[in-house]
């Protein structure tokens, strides 16, 4: 997603917009069923990659799947899909930076970083190649872990993620452009928000609001540079 920047507005609480994502944010993390607990946690922590101490949760046995969740979601959204896929395979379920119990921090927020800090998420577990799973967000994410890292990638699997603005609604591309510090109040009501009161800083949270607004406008890869990619060629 490195297009030009655009200008973002300031906006205000009452926001119609950010009050439409806080509300589905919340009501898609009291829509889910199944509790963590009940599901077969093998282990959970944190790890130390980057600068950051990423959090992690793991699922199931068999071949590994990395989980990536969308943008200001965690793992508590992801439930309904971790449950079947343990079924099969050994679940990483990580939670990026900024997101959940992975604190902000004063880095730079970019896909780039993310895809690093999931590459060296698997040399912390020991884990030398996987399938990655991303969604939206995360699949942005999983995008430039498979591209600077593809010999540690054996699958890609992207949902919900444009890979350019074209690919974009102009409604997804008027709401994103409406991420910020004004929206920390209504976001303190879902997963993320609460998660952030736990962090080592947890005045951090409107910056990292500010991050996310600021990388939803890159939001698209020149075609050059995925077809330059050995990795898609294996991953189809």
């Amino acid at each position: 997603m490195e297009s030009l920047p655009v200008t973002r507005p300031e906006l205000g609480l009452a926001s119609d917009q950010t009050r439409k994502m806080t509300l589905l944010l919340s009501i898609l993390a009291s829509a889910v069923r199944l509790k963590l607990e009940e599901m077969k946690l093998m282990s959970s922590g944190y790890a130390d990659v980057n600068g950051i101490k990423l959090y992690h949760e793991i699922y199931g046995q068999g071949d590994p799947l990395v989980l990536i969740h969308g943008g200001l979601t965690t793992i508590v959204e992801m439930q309904g899909w971790v449950q079947p896929l343990a079924k099969m395979r050994r679940v990483i379920a990580v939670e990026m930076q900024g997101h959940g119990r992975t604190a902000d921090t004063d880095r730079p927020m970019s896909f780039a970083t993310m895809g690093d800090d999931i590459a060296a998420l698997l040399d912390y577990l020991q884990i030398p190649k996987t399938d990655l799973v991303g969604h939206s967000f995360g699949g942005a994410s999983a995008i430039r872990a498979a591209i600077r890292h593809s010999h540690k990638v054996r699958r890609l699997v992207v949902i919900s993620s444009p890979y350019a603005r074209s690919g974009w609604y102009p409604e997804a591309q008027e709401g994103m452009s409406q991420v910020g510090a004004g929206m920390a109040e209504n976001m303190m009501q879902t997963p993320t928000g609460k998660f952030s009161k736990q962090w080592p800083e947890p005045q951090r949270f409107p910056q990292f609001l500010d991050k996310m607004g600021n990388m939803s406008s890159f939001l698209g890869m020149r075609h050059p540079f995925l077809r330059s990619q050995p990795l898609l060629a294996k991953c189809a």
